[in-house]
């Protein structure tokens, strides 16, 4: 709808009345119109436009019958709306839902790319399904249907809040795997970093320890928790490799999975993960260690610092990036440049079908 609208035009004649020359304009309350559109796929089709001008008045130069050809002008200006927008406005939707299309780096090596797949009229809002690609930059290029251990078909969703998504574990998983690909999930510290990552210095025989690595030999895999978290965290094979300030090295295959939560932290889902002992499960397998020390000994010592060091895994454990819609998308007024429509307050959920969903108001960031 548009409010106070004033015209102005020139008129020319032609042929015998190319003498003719005059100038005028026209003016209205309101400019009202609707458009209905069908999506087919990721292509919108205009379906019907109604255009209705209200407190129409057409003023010419030296033309003193002017009131007399208002309501003809108002009419065709009407059919010329109604035209306009029917050849315009499905290609002009249809290149807004492409600009959604993205190609971003939400971790360092790796590459998401989206674009829109199918849309969805519904009474709640409009639901875009999305492809996505995952590849692990100079490195390892994921298949494209790459599959997961937990998800299940399609996931059928009709949120009422204003903002929300409903994210596949596949892309989840994948994201996980590129960054193991490409070595993002192996850490180095020396040993005060160490010691504050686990509250204390690892005591002897595992310390006192000079440097610590700690790699993952699989990649690990994020799928639905029990009754008391969101989610389980799997590591296949989590490598604790200790050099002690003697030179002695002891090595560690640790096998462990965890459950923990999801929760927004700014423009991200951050993991945390439960320390408690039992609610860890744990194997360890020793890979080194001094032939003085017995290895089923120094197994169990890594059976009790792993849930510690689990639960302070957070520090480095990569947050999951919040999908937002840049506002300059809408159009290119100064006041939409560098802004954002960005979910707030999340209510975070991952269903034992594989779905991981996000829901919650939303609000304007720069």
């Amino acid at each position: 709808m548009l409010s106070g609208v004033r015209l102005e035009f020139n008129v020319f004649g032609v042929g015998w009345y190319s003498w003719v020359s005059t100038s005028g304009y026209v003016t209205a309350d309101t400019v009202l119109i609707q458009t209905d559109m069908t999506p087919s796929g990721t292509e919108i089709e205009v379906t019907a436009v109604y255009a209705s001008i209200e407190g129409f008045e057409l003023e010419i130069e030296w033309v003193p019958f002017d009131d007399l050809l208002a309501d003809s002008a108002r009419e065709a200006l009407e059919e010329n709306l109604r035209t306009t927008i029917s050849e315009l406005a499905g290609d002009l939707v249809t290149e807004y839902l492409e600009a959604y299309a993205v190609d971003l780096e939400p971790f360092p090596g790796v590459n998401l790319a989206m674009e829109l797949a199918s849309l969805e009229v519904r009474e709640t809002g409009l639901a875009l399904t999305m492809d996505a690609t995952v590849k692990a930059l100079g490195n390892l290029d994921l298949p494209w249907d790459a599959g997961s251990l937990a998800a299940v078909g399609t996931r059928s969703w009709s949120p009422t809040e204003p903002f929300a998504v409903a994210i596949d574990d596949d892309l989840v998983n994948a994201l996980l795997f590129a960054m193991w690909a490409q070595g993002g999930l192996a850490f180095e510290f020396d040993g005060d970093a160490l010691g504050a990552l686990t509250g204390a210095p690892l005591p002897p025989p595992l310390g006192p320890v000079q440097h610590a690595s700690l790699s993952l030999g699989l990649p690990p895999v994020l799928v639905p928790g029990d009754d008391e978290h969101d989610l389980t965290l799997s590591l296949g094979e989590f490598v604790v490799d200790l050099l002690r300030e003697d030179g002695e090295r002891v090595t560690a295959s640790v096998n462990a999975a965890a459950g923990g939560w999801l929760e927004q932290q700014g423009a991200e889902l951050a993991i945390s993960l439960d320390d408690r002992p039992r609610h860890i499960e744990v194997e360890v397998g020793m890979l080194a260690a001094p032939a003085s020390l017995d290895p089923g000994d120094l197994a169990s010592l890594f059976r009790l610092t792993t849930p510690t060091l689990l639960g302070s895994a957070g520090a480095f454990t990569p947050a999951i990036p919040l999908p937002g819609v840049p506002l300059d998308l809408l159009g290119s007024h100064p006041d939409l440049v560098g802004k954002e429509l960005m979910i707030a307050d999340a209510t975070v959920s991952f269903h034992d079908s594989g779905w991981l969903t996000v829901a919650g108001p939303v609000e304007v960031v720069e």
